[in-house]
Protein backbone atom coordinates (compact mmCIF):
# COMPACT_ATOMS: atom_id res chain seq x y z
CA UNK A 1 0.00 0.00 0.00
CA UNK A 2 2.84 2.54 0.76
CA UNK A 3 4.35 1.82 -2.75
CA UNK A 4 0.92 2.48 -4.41
CA UNK A 5 1.00 6.01 -2.47
CA UNK A 6 4.36 7.11 -3.60
CA UNK A 7 3.54 6.16 -6.96
CA UNK A 8 5.93 3.17 -7.38
CA UNK A 9 3.06 0.79 -9.09
CA UNK A 10 1.62 1.77 -12.40
CA UNK A 11 -1.89 1.15 -12.38
CA UNK A 12 -1.33 1.77 -16.35
CA UNK A 13 1.79 -1.25 -16.61
CA UNK A 14 3.73 1.06 -18.13
CA UNK A 15 7.51 1.75 -16.18
CA UNK A 16 6.87 5.22 -14.84
CA UNK A 17 7.39 6.21 -11.13
CA UNK A 18 10.09 8.29 -9.47
CA UNK A 19 13.43 5.64 -10.11
CA UNK A 20 12.41 6.06 -14.18
CA UNK A 21 14.44 9.01 -14.57
CA UNK A 22 16.81 8.21 -12.34
CA UNK A 23 17.73 4.93 -13.66
CA UNK A 24 17.54 6.01 -17.27
CA UNK A 25 20.19 9.35 -16.36
CA UNK A 26 22.28 6.69 -14.75
CA UNK A 27 22.44 4.51 -17.07
CA UNK A 28 22.97 7.25 -19.92
CA UNK A 29 26.08 8.40 -17.80
CA UNK A 30 27.96 4.59 -17.99
CA UNK A 31 27.72 4.08 -21.52
CA UNK A 32 29.79 6.34 -24.45
CA UNK A 33 27.83 8.14 -26.97
CA UNK A 34 28.21 5.94 -29.99
CA UNK A 35 25.96 2.65 -27.70
CA UNK A 36 23.44 5.15 -25.67
CA UNK A 37 20.68 4.92 -28.26
CA UNK A 38 21.17 1.43 -28.88
CA UNK A 39 21.39 0.69 -25.07
CA UNK A 40 18.71 2.74 -24.05
CA UNK A 41 16.39 1.04 -27.13
CA UNK A 42 17.09 -2.78 -25.53
CA UNK A 43 16.20 -1.44 -22.08
CA UNK A 44 13.02 0.00 -22.95
CA UNK A 45 12.05 -2.62 -24.73
CA UNK A 46 12.95 -5.31 -22.07
CA UNK A 47 11.00 -3.08 -19.75
CA UNK A 48 7.77 -3.59 -22.24
CA UNK A 49 8.17 -7.53 -22.72
CA UNK A 50 8.87 -7.81 -18.87
CA UNK A 51 5.31 -5.71 -18.20
CA UNK A 52 3.73 -8.07 -21.19
CA UNK A 53 4.86 -11.65 -19.91
CA UNK A 54 3.72 -10.29 -16.06
CA UNK A 55 0.11 -8.86 -17.49
CA UNK A 56 0.00 -12.70 -19.14
CA UNK A 57 0.81 -14.45 -16.27
CA UNK A 58 -1.37 -12.76 -14.08
CA UNK A 59 -4.14 -13.07 -16.47
CA UNK A 60 -3.37 -16.52 -17.49
CA UNK A 61 -3.46 -17.55 -13.48
CA UNK A 62 -6.88 -15.13 -12.91
CA UNK A 63 -8.45 -17.39 -15.97
CA UNK A 64 -7.41 -20.75 -14.54
CA UNK A 65 -8.54 -20.05 -11.04
CA UNK A 66 -12.07 -18.40 -12.35
CA UNK A 67 -12.10 -21.63 -14.59
CA UNK A 68 -11.73 -23.54 -11.35
CA UNK A 69 -14.81 -22.21 -10.01
CA UNK A 70 -13.38 -19.41 -8.06
CA UNK A 71 -15.42 -15.64 -7.97
CA UNK A 72 -13.18 -13.02 -10.05
CA UNK A 73 -12.86 -10.57 -7.13
CA UNK A 74 -10.93 -14.11 -5.09
CA UNK A 75 -8.71 -14.99 -8.27
CA UNK A 76 -7.69 -11.21 -8.69
CA UNK A 77 -6.90 -11.31 -4.92
CA UNK A 78 -4.67 -14.36 -5.30
CA UNK A 79 -2.87 -13.08 -8.01
CA UNK A 80 -2.21 -9.53 -5.99
CA UNK A 81 -0.87 -11.84 -3.49
CA UNK A 82 1.31 -14.04 -5.61
CA UNK A 83 2.35 -10.14 -7.23
CA UNK A 84 3.76 -9.45 -3.02
CA UNK A 85 5.18 -12.59 -2.88
CA UNK A 86 7.82 -12.41 -6.05
CA UNK A 87 8.73 -8.93 -5.05
CA UNK A 88 9.26 -9.67 -1.40
CA UNK A 89 11.47 -12.50 -2.89
CA UNK A 90 13.07 -10.62 -5.01
CA UNK A 91 13.58 -7.90 -2.50
CA UNK A 92 15.05 -10.33 0.02
CA UNK A 93 17.27 -12.19 -2.07
CA UNK A 94 19.05 -8.89 -4.20
CA UNK A 95 19.53 -7.70 0.16
CA UNK A 96 21.98 -10.61 0.22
Amino acid sequence: MAAAIIGVISPSGNEIGPFLSVETGRLTQLLPDELRTQVLAWYNLSGSFATAIGALCGGWLAQFLQSGGMAAIDSYRVVLIGYVLVGQCWRCSSCS
